[in-house]
């Protein structure tokens, strides 16, 4: 995780650093789609034991938005990770579709921070010794980064978005038979992202 800060860190730097023009930033409303390359940490409570479980990982995120003007969006975003460490021998999975909100400051400078919240829909799965399980439940994604207008239909950017998760539906399978329950679980999990934005 500290490495992954450090890579963000200096990229950071580096765009901010660079020589580009106010005016080479990106078009102000209209569709855009961004790809999202991302590290972090997942963590989850078990429902049965109470026992705290945590993990790191990575994955690929596709957002499609909309910029309505200046500083203000809509994004769908489709997401999925995978944790290979969770417990001894067991590998995971989280996939995740949300709806957001963004607000952007600065919308005429090269260096454009934002921030965005929304609501979304998220899936655990993993597999046991008992069988396959999918955990399943609503969260709150929330999130701050700035983007970097390095021509006028691209951008690159950095962010982080942290992830307030509650699983409340559990299927065990196994043998072909399924088995679905009820629960009450926490869960977060925190994704830092290298972006590539495209406007249209």
């Amino acid at each position: 995780m500290r490495n992954v800060i450090v890579v963000f860190a200096v990229l950071f730097s580096v765009l901010a650093c660079t020589g580009a023009r106010a005016q080479d930033h990106p078009s102000d409303q209209g569709l855009n789609l961004a790809l999202r390359l991302s590290a972090g940490e997942f963590r989850a409570t078990d429902a049965g034991s109470n026992e705290k479980v945590s993990d790191v990982g990575g994955g690929l995120a596709l957002t499609l938005g909309y910029d309505f003007n200046p500083v203000f969006g809509l994004k769908m975003e489709l997401s999925g990770n995978g944790y290979s460490s969770l417990a001894p021998g067991l590998d995971a999975g989280i996939g995740s579709l949300s709806l957001l909100m963004q607000y952007r400051f600065l919308p005429d400078h090269f260096a454009r921070p934002y921030l965005r919240a929304g609501l979304g829909g998220y899936t655990l799965e993993f597999s046991d010794a008992l069988g396959n399980v999918t955990a399943s439940g609503g969260g709150v994604p929330l999130g701050a980064g700035v983007e970097f207008g390095i021509a006028r239909h691209v951008s690159l950017g950095v962010d982080v978005t942290y992830h307030i998760i509650g699983y409340e539906e559990v299927t065990l399978e196994s043998s072909g038979v399924g088995l679905t329950y009820d629960i009450d679980a926490d869960g977060s999990q925190i994704s830092f992202s290298l972006v590539t934005l495209f406007y249209f």
